[in-house]
């Protein structure tokens, strides 16, 4: 039987987080220096197709299919087969929805993906958003209760509880 996406991405989360998974990929090398302790996985959400983590030092890693530029990469298309750090630092909760992802960052909320129904937040229905899109400043942001604040993501939309 074929594994799913799913089953893919959590088996790879396991590998990443005993560290016997594949090494981490980066736009910027200088960060691929953290202590394995920094790249412990402290959060993660799996979407339709695509994965992302938050790691102990704050940064937000994310790989899977990149059709609406769900991973965040700053480009639409293709398939990220490794994790890459979107986010370096201040991460604190990522959602991961159908193709569009949002993450607590040093308090703001940022998201980005498909935007055909608005979903990203910008105010505009638009072409997919392909980076971080800052979508409410840490003013509206309530403080986590706990670890971070709850960030729920159902198929085709992502949201985070106020």
């Amino acid at each position: 039987m074929p594994m799913s996406f799913r089953h893919l991405s959590a088996v790879l989360l396991a590998l990443i987080v005993t560290g016997a998974g594949p090494a981490l990929s980066s736009p910027n090398p200088a960060s691929s220096t953290l202590s394995p302790d920094d790249n412990r996985i402290v959060q993660f959400d799996l979407g339709n197709n695509h994965s992302c983590a938050v790691v102990r030092s704050g940064a937000l890693l994310c790989w899977g299919d990149n059709g609406e530029g769900q991973i965040g990469t700053g480009k639409v298309g293709g398939t990220v087969s490794k994790p890459v750090r979107v986010i370096e630092a201040g991460v604190t909760a990522v959602a991961a929805g159908g193709a569009n992802t949002c993450a607590v960052v040093s308090g703001a909320l940022r998201c980005w993906g498909s935007n055909r129904e608005g979903q990203v937040g910008t105010g505009v229905a638009s072409l997919p958003v392909a980076s971080p899109t800052q979508v409410l400043a840490s003013a509206w942001v309530r403080p986590p209760r706990r670890r971070s604040p709850r960030l729920k993501s159902p198929r085709s939309r992502t949201s985070v509880r106020l």
